[in-house]
């Protein structure tokens, strides 16, 4: 469906065979979304020192929920 501000977007790793770190969509652009990312840091790291807006682009961005229409 349609990707809206406040999805929540998985990201996965690899490495873990799984969903390693979560944000939530702030906005929706052409080739990426803003993110609100907590425990990561201005390098990107999944375990980090705060909460911090992140670019990521929609490959990235592997999987979205739709928590706000879901009841």
């Amino acid at each position: 469906g349609c990707v809206r501000p406040g999805d929540l977007a998985g990201f996965y790793y690899p490495t873990l065979n799984r969903i390693g770190h979560v944000g939530i969509i702030v906005s929706v652009h052409e080739k990426y979304f803003v993110t609100c990312e907590g425990n990561t840091n201005g390098g990107g790291s999944r375990d980090g020192d705060g909460v911090y807006l992140k670019k990521r682009t929609k490959r990235q961005t592997r999987y979205v929920s739709n928590w706000i229409d879901e009841e």
